[in-house]
């Protein structure tokens, strides 16, 4: 056996010799629901002990649990040579002062604790390489004199919530690498310049509560354009109005590296973004989002982010129109890598131009394409989309969707738009799953039967108040007609809110699985060709708006008499 024994606690203790205990180095646990002193009497005779991690079964759904306040108190003190602590989710958990005695400490993860503070010794850990307190939403601030830690490689509070800002002294981490949030405070804590010192920061890095960044105004010189960050989240409290210059000097001045991947702006209050958002000079970005810039008019032109794969505007209330500015001018090719395009909830947004002829190339690489409670947007989507796969609109009232070159769309959710158009056949023939839904989408199925669903397996309808047939002419069990040879592969049927529906296909679907039918009032039978016809029929819901509710199990669940 080698030096550094390692052991769990749930063994057999009683039957190891002292000596044995002297040999261990590394020691894990897993939990109980309520951890008392007893549980841990064994490590007390551990004194060499170098490692102490909490682990978690498999499966195990309770993960916060309790633990008497006195365990760590005395616990810890008497492990002088502990280098790595991990005490995760723990619903209520205490530190001992003398934590700052362990001074061979390099990993500390107190990640999902109710932990409020952490000792004043914690800034006397000077070996200390790792500090994990992520989502420890009760802890209110960090050690007054965290700049200590000059060995900090990995600083991680991320859903620390309570925490108001930064430390002074920050800037004295110089062997940071990590650093999920800096957090720029009101009061004499660490400043947004302190961040020039810390040269070695990469990955992941998120800037927040910017409202506060009063010292950037005297200053042109780039914060951030020297470090290797590939993410990057700048962040304001509220998009409420500001000095636009002030707002504005900031996000100049926190121009990254050009290796930047993923971008997220959020809650800016300015009325224009920097210049540098959009230069085509940041060929790696692959994500951009901007999320709650409520003040901004306009979009800076961001089609000639050449690796931009993914696209979210979301929450930009006094944007009216997109287009050219957007695209760049004179640019006949533009977001040639885009995969994927939502916006949401642009409360003014009347118009997109798409501004395509022959001799222009948009989107020619989109796969999904959102826009989500627009409510002002009318005009026309984009007509060539030849990857489109993924097609969502909701809550557009004055959008009619209409699409002529979809040819490899495969899902397609419409709600609550003014209407939709198919132009084509060949837009519906790779369908495999259909939602639509609000009174001014019915249309859409009288032209079921002329343009083909082979390839329909799941179809969802909302809210459709004037619909009262599925299909327009009446069926006869006997005659398949037409209007049903379309849906040969469809599986799941989900209607909806249809307070005229009045009747149900008949023993003609035969690939369904399962159906729910909910609040569809005026549906008073379903046919006996459904229920007893179709041997692939597993599961139907019937919910009436004042009776019960049934199910009903069909197939090999009927042989068996089960219902």
């Amino acid at each position: 056996m080698s030096r550094a024994t390692s052991f769990r606690l749930e063994e057999e203790f009683n039957l190891m010799s002292t000596k044995r205990f002297d040999r261990i180095r590394h020691s894990s646990y897993t939990s109980r629901d309520f951890e008392v002193k007893k549980n841990f009497e064994v490590l007390y005779k551990v004194e060499s002990l170098r490692t102490l991690l909490r682990i978690f079964l498999p499966l195990r759904y309770k993960d916060r649990t309790y633990i008497s306040k006195t365990v760590f108190l005395d616990l810890l003190p008497k492990l002088k040579k502990l280098r790595a602590l991990s005490l995760t989710k723990y619903h209520v958990i205490e530190l001992p002062k003398s934590l700052g005695d362990l001074r061979q400490l390099r990993y500390i993860n107190l990640s999902e604790t109710q932990i409020k503070c952490l000792p004043e010794s914690t800034s006397l850990l000077f070996n200390l390489q790792s500090l994990i307190l992520r989502n420890c939403i009760c802890l209110e601030k960090l050690p007054s004199h965290v700049g200590n830690l000059i060995n900090l490689c990995h600083f991680d509070i991320r859903g620390s919530i309570l925490i108001r800002e930064m430390p002074l002294g920050v800037k004295k981490l110089k062997c940071l690498k990590t650093l999920s949030n800096f957090i720029v405070g009101k009061g004499i804590g660490s400043s947004l310049n302190d961040l020039k010192s810390l040269k070695f920061l990469c990955g992941e890095l998120c800037l927040s509560s910017l409202e506060n960044a009063v010292d950037c105004q005297d200053t042109a010189e780039m914060i951030l354009c020297d470090m290797d960050t590939e993410v990057l989240v700048l962040e304001w409290s509220s998009s409420n109005p500001s000095e636009d210059e002030a707002v504005k000097t900031v996000l100049d001045v926190l121009q990254p590296h050009k290796n930047l991947k993923v971008l997220t702006i959020k809650n800016y209050g300015g009325q224009e973004l920097s210049s540098w958002i959009g230069d085509p000079s940041f060929s790696n970005m692959v994500v951009l989002k901007l999320d709650g810039c409520e003040n901004c008019t306009t979009l800076p032109s961001l089609a000639l982010l050449g690796s931009l794969q993914n696209l979210t505007i979301r929450l930009m209330g006094k944007i009216k129109k997109i287009g050219g500015e957007v695209y760049g001018e004179g640019c006949s090719k533009s977001f040639q890598s885009l995969r994927i395009l939502c916006f949401e909830k642009l409360q003014e947004w009347e118009h997109w131009d798409p501004v395509e002829n022959d001799n222009v190339q948009r989107f020619p690489r989109l796969q999904k394409l959102s826009i989500s409670q627009c409510p002002k947007l009318s005009g026309r989507l984009p007509n060539h989309l030849p990857l489109l796969d993924n097609l969502v609109i909701n809550g557009c009232e004055q959008l009619v969707v209409s699409f002529s070159s979809l040819p490899i769309l495969r899902s397609l959710e419409i709600n609550r738009c003014k209407g939709m158009v198919c132009c084509s056949p060949v837009d519906s023939r790779a369908l495999n799953s259909m939602s639509t839904g609000g009174e001014s989408n019915f249309p859409v199925f009288r032209s079921w039967s002329s343009e083909g669903f082979q390839k329909l397996e799941h179809l969802t309808v909302v809210g459709c108040q004037e619909l009262v047939h599925l299909w327009p002419n009446k069926i006869f069990p006997e005659n398949a007609p037409q209007e049903l040879s379309c849906f040969t592969s469809l599986q799941q049927l989900h209607l909806k809110e249809l307070r005229n529906l009045s009747s149900f296909p008949d023993g003609l679907l035969s690939n369904l699985s399962r159906v729910t039918i909910s609040q569809c009032d005026g549906l008073t039978s379903l046919n006996e060709g459904l229920r007893h016809s179709n041997t692939r029929l597993k599961y139907l819901k019937r919910t009436y708006l004042y009776f019960s509710i049934f199910f009903l199990f069909i197939g090999t669940e009927r042989r068996r008499g089960q219902s």
